[in-house]
């Protein structure tokens, strides 16, 4: 049933008052059914989420708001690097970069080849092995390219960095796998020199927390794909795909998180 409208003085949210367990917000539009999914199979039982236009527009409607049914949640990005850290009691900050970097698991991913492929031999196509694997291939490539996003937002200029999409830094054949030679040109043209601080941020062997989560789900889907075999799947709907099947210790602990700040502030 859907809820009907009411006069909520601006809080429109308040129509799902007999639906939502708690009410969630997330930054940006196109990520509300995502995180209903997540949410959903961590028994919080929410029947929209909101979304705010970016990180910025979450902390103002955090600070603003005193109802205690409402959990406001904003991407990690790089703000530890930056020593930022938001201390509102409402707001939850994911452990990882961004909530893509969540949904990079192999008992998700190995799901999606088995649905493709009912038949195969799973740990043939797609093993545990292979898939860290790909996890270090894919965090060696992008290693430098972080560094100079990051290095980039330090200075101001992040804008020139991360808006862009992954497949500009795409090779340009079956592969898809990340272009180095693109990358280094890329560094090489914006200029920047790369902190001591923000290397020592990027040196894990596997970057699947502290990557780009955007850059970082493409390309190990990419990784997966060419191992496997499996055909494209769109963006978005991989990412519902991987939410339905993702079961993992990381996203219990966030759904814990988002039940505690709704019963705490």
């Amino acid at each position: 049933m859907i809820p009907k409208r009411a006069p909520y003085g601006g809080q429109s949210y308040k129509i799902y008052e007999d639906y939502n367990e708690i009410h969630i917000f997330v930054e940006d539009a196109g990520f509300e059914n995502l995180y209903k999914v997540l949410f959903n199979r961590y028994d919080i039982k929410v029947e929209n989420i909101f979304s705010k236009n970016g990180k910025e527009s979450i902390l103002k409607a955090a600070k603003s708001c005193s109802d205690s049914k409402c959990v406001f949640i904003v991407d990690r990005d790089w703000d530890d690097l930056f020593g930022i850290f938001p201390k509102l009691k409402n707001v939850v900050v994911l452990n990882m970069h961004s909530i893509e970097n969540y949904l990079i698991d192999y008992g998700a991913f190995s799901g999606i080849i088995l649905a493709e492929s009912p038949r195969c031999e799973i740990n043939s196509v797609l093993g545990q092995k292979h898939f860290s694997k790909i996890l270090t291939n894919v965090s060696e490539d992008l290693r430098p390219l972080f560094e100079c996003f990051a290095s980039l937002q330090m200075k101001g200029n992040g804008s020139k960095g991360c808006s862009h999409r992954p497949g500009r830094f795409q090779q340009k054949n079956r592969s898809c796998a990340p272009d180095v030679d693109t990358i280094n040109q890329f560094i090489s043209d914006s200029g920047v020199s790369v902190p001591k601080s923000v290397r020592d941020y990027f040196r894990d062997k596997d970057l699947s927390r502290k990557g780009h989560g955007r850059y970082m789900l493409h390309f190990t889907w990419e990784g997966v794909r060419q191992k496997s075999g499996v055909g494209k799947i769109g963006s978005e709907k991989l990412k519902i795909r991987l939410a339905q099947l993702i079961n993992t210790g990381e996203l219990k602990t966030l759904a814990l998180e988002v039940k505690s700040r709704a019963i705490s502030h």
